[in-house]
């Protein structure tokens, strides 16, 4: 019985004739894609590609073999993922990856319905930057992500979009004097900004509003941490580029007020992103979940 991960990755391998480009397709190193190849090719007793320091071709072993399962590793992957879901079907662990302010705005009281209908289930959840939460699913290390959107590189992912938000430049009674008025980008680039640290789909649509209105703004804080942004804010350290939904009751309750900023910062959303694959029935009731509770955020 040959191992179907690893025909899987000679198919990549065969694709690219580049082992480079396959490694970044599978998200593995290229000694570790290397590696791989040569254990089938003890497996199966022939030399599968030609390598010399420029160019990878297929053998005429390696042509034949591709030929007849890469049409058929779909379908074979495929049967992989049900199997998979058979072994996990009763899996009690949720491996979910989410920022620290979808953390608190969404999954907090997502969690005080789901768990209250399944006590024995394990939370797992990974708070890290959007695109190395990606990575993780994209490896089978997590089940699935509840993040911002739009987002890049979502080859063999499927994303979800559950409601818009609105991204707001917020400050404190240090700068009451920009209350009731327009504020320009060109006078933000003077002023000290607090964001979120880079890697961050809200800082990534933060630099985005940057250059549509051809302004370059280094930050004066970077933070990965939602509460800090606001927190920096009370203590007048600067004006915060956040979202508004996720800090409503903390502007209420510091008198924080929100810039008019000119031009309009266009609108986003968020949802969540599992892999393109079968699903076991815990992460099915999890989305369920997710789904009905949006609608009373």
């Amino acid at each position: 019985m040959y191992d179907l991960e690893l025909l899987r990755k000679f198919c990549v391998v065969a694709k690219h004739c580049n082992f480079t480009k396959a490694s970044e397709e599978l998200f593995i190193s290229q000694p570790a894609l290397s590696k791989s190849i040569r254990q089938l090719e003890n497996q199966l007793g022939v030399q599968l590609f030609k390598r010399n320091t420029k160019l990878v071709t297929l053998t005429n072993e390696g042509s034949i073999l591709y030929n007849i399962i890469s049409p058929k590793m779909d379908y074979l992957s495929n049967v992989d993922s049900i199997l998979e879901t058979l072994k996990s079907k009763n899996n009690s662990t949720l491996r979910i990856g989410c920022n620290s302010s979808l953390t608190r705005y969404l999954l907090v009281p997502v969690f005080k319905k789901f768990l209250s209908t399944h006590k024995n289930i394990n939370i797992s959840i990974k708070n890290d930057p959007t695109y190395s939460l990606v990575d993780l699913l994209k490896k089978k290390e997590l089940d699935i992500l509840i993040v911002n959107l739009p987002l890049q590189n979502i080859n063999g992912l499927d994303i979800t979009e559950l409601k818009h938000v609105q991204d707001v430049f917020l400050a404190g009674e240090k700068y009451s004097y920009l209350k009731n008025q327009p504020v320009t980008f060109e006078q933000l680039q003077k002023l000290p900004l607090i964001t979120y640290s880079k890697g961050s789909v809200t800082r990534e649509h933060f630099d985005y509003c940057c250059m549509k209105n051809n302004i370059s703004i280094t930050p004066y804080i970077e933070t990965a941490r939602a509460t800090l942004l606001v927190d920096f804010c009370v203590l007048g350290l600067g004006i915060t580029f956040t979202t508004y939904e996720f800090v409503k009751k903390e502007i209420a309750e510091n008198n924080l007020f929100i810039l008019d900023v000119k031009p309009y910062i266009p609108k986003r959303s968020f949802g969540f992103a599992t892999r393109n694959e079968p699903k076991s029935q815990i992460l099915n009731e999890f989305i369920s979940t997710v789904q009905n509770e949006i609608n009373n955020l």
